[in-house]
């Protein structure tokens, strides 16, 4: 497994106040970090930084652009 070095941008928004930071570097696999955060928060070690509301808009803002691609790929086909 290639161990490439990650340089991770930050950037948060708390209130009216917003930061940004620059981590880096991180020698391990990006998929086993997001792994190990989904981990941290299944087992209640730690809270989403998204709320559910949040969630959910955004599983119906992909479900509408997977709707336009596959209207676009049918009218492609006629």
């Amino acid at each position: 497994m290639w161990h490439v070095p990650i340089t991770l941008h930050v950037s948060e928004t708390e209130g009216e106040a917003h930061s940004e930071r620059i981590l880096r570097p991180i020698f391990e696999d990006a998929y086993r970090l997001e792994l190990k955060e989904f981990h941290r928060v299944a087992t209640g070690e730690r809270s989403t930084k998204t709320p559910p509301e949040d969630f959910r808009e955004d599983l119906e803002l992909f479900g509408e652009i997977i709707g336009a691609l596959q209207k676009g790929a049918r009218a492609g086909q006629g």
